[in-house]
């Protein structure tokens, strides 16, 4: 077998030695692969390259020549691209094609081309320019319509971009608390520094009109009747530009209607056209010494009440924030927003369309600042008597002509101008302010010791209607009123293991004898079993299964459906006359234990749902424990049995899908503690809306005997009203509408 190898290996050496020495050149055939460029389209070519040097055997240069005459040579020229090389199709029925690597580019004076072989009449075609333009065309049509209706879908975070301070002057978390508190005292200062310049404004403007009514000056002031003008307007001036953002701010929101600032604006509107009458007037006006009748003074009470007003606002928003602007947990009362839902949540305890309120928990709040800042119903009474400005001054301007009459044109041109402003700024509900904040601020102070918060009147507006309150039980009986008396346990089982099964499913349904069985397991609950397939079963108990086995926790009852044997015994009537409930627990289809459990009310929480009931509202309780009943309730707390329901099947689905809202909570009305906080939050919130409507009945009811006594008192006196008993009037009227409502609220 070596021999052939060996001979093989010679042939094959000599061979190679032949072709060096005869310099013949080893035919390699290719193929030119053209790609597509952007102003020239490729075409297809090939070359066959032949051999160069001359056979020097006779017979083969014979064979040589025939084959190339034989042969015919087609050329075309070579279109330079830079592009790709693609892959060129062959097609058997037209020609062949022997694909290669692609050539070097051929230079400008070489001529290469295709070669068609013999058998093959019909050269090869190049591929129209047109076909080719039309696809690249369509494909960048393409390309471009694809584009265009590309959109990238948003994620849920960049849906929801999280607002902050910087972005709207609010509390959206925790981030935003440091700004809050630095803005919320900076405008507490700011308006403390203003009330108290006003003040000495005031009282310097009150001691000069008291100084030239009573002619105490020894001539000074009625001898210079254009200083004391002076001086009145110095003051007025002074306010104005300490106060420019206020009362620019009041005047502008008048075309809205009006806002808290409107009254005081307006007060100084009139003050200021007043002074610009009497100094059109001139010099004769001014030597009749009717300064009594200016009502700058009453301008700067109405402006002095504002700032009061807004400094018990910031003081009420910066406290109530402590409760606000932390992690601590915390519970949220809100409204029920459904209608459907909420009839569902108040059947049978209320009539008509119940308003149902919620509590859900919570740690960040949100629009703290905008709740704070809601408009009250003494804002939204006044803007009656601000529409009805224009007919009190025309009444006021009417009553000074026809009971004031005098000869001097200037001096009845001055009583009728006096009129028209008197009876408008009588008119003014200057309270409006601190009518509306300071019943917040005096129920706060209360609500925050018992860690309640209540920002503004939004929360008053949402919960005055309250008819039922839908509570949890865990809340209804917090940690510490429901305790073990004694465990039976049952032949032949492990309690421990047992115990352990029934604590995860417990745990799993937020039952309220989880603080119990926390106490049992001394707060392991990582040691807890995974719980499947938890179900209540109304009126009975809990079942579900853990680790492959059935798991029941309530009443005989559930353990007689499911068919668990239990022992004969005749004394759960003397358990239920003591005060003891049995709690009956199952583990694999047998028996476990039985606890005797009893239950007590919390003070708290009993004192806050007899209030709840006095105020008309209704409780609804979620439970999933069958043990807390109607009748249980009701003896227990001393309420009425018909103001209390344990939540069916349809309404405990509902109060849960409350809870899967996963939006922020408004910061309306919030508590830290047990449902007796709950309650007692509601009912400040329909009783603040009590006393806010009788501040603002007052207020209204002042505004009409003012004018109404403005121009009785110019018939009466013949004299007109002088500034000071404009004053007095409104000093009465705060007054009233301040300590009558205090006196309500109590």
């Amino acid at each position: 077998d070596a021999i052939p190898a060996k001979s093989g290996a010679k042939e094959s050496q000599e061979f190679l030695s032949s072709l060096k020495n005869e310099k013949t050149q080893v035919v390699d055939p290719t193929t030119q692969l053209l790609a597509q460029s952007t102003e020239q389209v490729a075409s297809k070519e090939a070359s066959l390259s032949i051999p160069s040097a001359q056979k020097e055997n006779g017979e083969e240069k014979q064979r040589d020549l025939d084959v190339s005459k034989k042969m015919e040579t087609v050329y075309e020229p070579t279109r330079h691209v830079v592009a790709t090389p693609r892959p060129i199709s062959v097609n058997a029925g037209e020609k062949t094609i022997i694909s290669g690597s692609v050539l070097p580019a051929p230079k400008t004076d070489e001529i290469t081309g295709q070669v068609r072989l013999e058998g093959f009449e019909t050269a090869e075609q190049s591929v129209p320019v047109n076909v080719v333009e039309d696809w690249e065309g369509e494909f960048l049509s393409n390309r471009e319509e694809k584009i265009n209706e590309f959109r990238m879908k948003k994620t849920a975070e960049e849906e929801e971009v999280p607002k902050t301070f910087e972005d709207d002057g609010d509390y959206h978390g925790l981030q935003d608390a440091p700004k809050v508190k630095f803005d919320l005292l900076a405008r507490r200062r700011s308006v403390t520094l203003r009330m108290v310049v006003t003040l000495l404004v005031f009282v310097f403007t009150l001691l000069l009109t008291v100084v030239d009514n009573y002619d105490i000056s020894s001539g000074v002031l009625a001898d210079n009747p254009s200083l004391t003008l002076g001086l009145y307007g110095a003051g007025l001036l002074v306010c104005i530009v300490l106060n420019l953002r206020l009362l620019a701010g009041g005047l502008i929101a008048l075309f809205r209607g009006g806002d808290q600032d409107t009254p005081a604006a307006i007060g100084f509107l009139l003050a200021a056209a007043q002074m610009i009458g009497i100094i059109l007037l001139g010099n004769d006006v001014l030597k009749t010494s009717l300064f009594a009748g200016l009502i700058g003074c009453a301008a700067e009470l109405g402006l002095l009440l504002n700032l009061l007003g807004k400094r018990v606002l910031f003081t009420r928003m910066y406290r109530n924030f402590e409760l606000v602007g932390n992690s601590r947990m915390k519970q949220v009362v809100t409204p029920v927003e459904n209608q459907d839902q909420a009839f569902e949540l108040g059947r049978g305890l209320a009539i008509g369309s119940p308003t149902v309120a919620i509590s859900r928990k919570a740690v960040h709040l949100d629009g703290y600042v905008y709740h704070s800042y809601a408009p009250d119903m003494t804002e939204v009474a006044a803007r009656i008597p601000l529409l009805l400005l224009p007919l009190f001054g025309l009444i006021g301007g009417i009553c000074a002509y026809l009971v004031l009459p005098d000869g001097n044109t200037a001096k009845t041109t001055l009583q009728i101008l006096c009129g028209v402003c008197g009876c408008m700024q009588i008119a003014l509900p200057v309270t409006t302010v601190l009518a509306g904040n300071l019943p917040f601020h005096w129920f706060g102070n209360h609500l925050r010791s018992q860690k309640i918060m209540m920002s503004g009147y939004d929360a008053v507006a949402s919960l005055k209607d309250t008819d039922v309150l839908a509570v949890d039980a865990a809340e209804l009986f917090p940690t510490g009123t429901i305790s073990l008396k004694s465990i039976q346990s049952a032949r032949n089982q492990s309690l421990d293991r047992s115990i352990m099964d029934v604590a995860g499913v417990v745990y799993m349904a937020d039952s309220p004898l989880k603080p119990l069985f926390e106490t049992i397991i001394q707060g392991k609950t990582n040691l807890l079993p995974e719980v499947d397939t938890l179900v209540y079963e109304e009126e009975m108990g809990i079942s579900g299964w853990v680790m492959g086995h059935r798991v029941l926790v309530g009443t005989r009852q559930l353990m007689e459906t499911h068919g668990i044997t239990l022992p004969v015994i005749d004394y759960e009537d003397q358990y239920n006359e003591s005060g003891l409930k049995p709690v009956y627990l199952s583990t694999g289809g047998t028996l476990s234990a039985v606890f005797l459990v009893q239950y007590t009310a919390n003070p708290k929480v009993k004192v806050g749902l007899q209030r709840a009931v006095k105020d008309g509202m209704s409780i609804h309780v979620y439970s999933c424990d069958p043990n807390i009943t109607q009748d249980l309730i009701s003896k227990m707390f001393r309420i009425p049995a018909a103001s209390v329901r344990i939540m069916g099947a349809v309404p405990r689905r509902l109060y849960k899908q409350q809870f899967e809202q996963k939006h922020i909570p408004q910061a309306e009305l919030s508590y830290e503690g047990n449902a007796g906080t709950y309650f007692r939050g509601v009912c400040a919130a329909k009783k603040l809306y009590r006393v806010i409507r009788f501040a603002a009945i007052l207020q209204t009811l002042f505004v009409i005997l003012g004018a109404l006594g403005f121009c009785a008192g110019i018939y009466l006196t013949s004299a007109g009203i002088s500034g000071l008993m404009l004053l007095a009037y409104q000093l009465i009227t705060t007054f009233f509408v301040v300590a009558l409502p205090r006196l309500m609220g109590r």
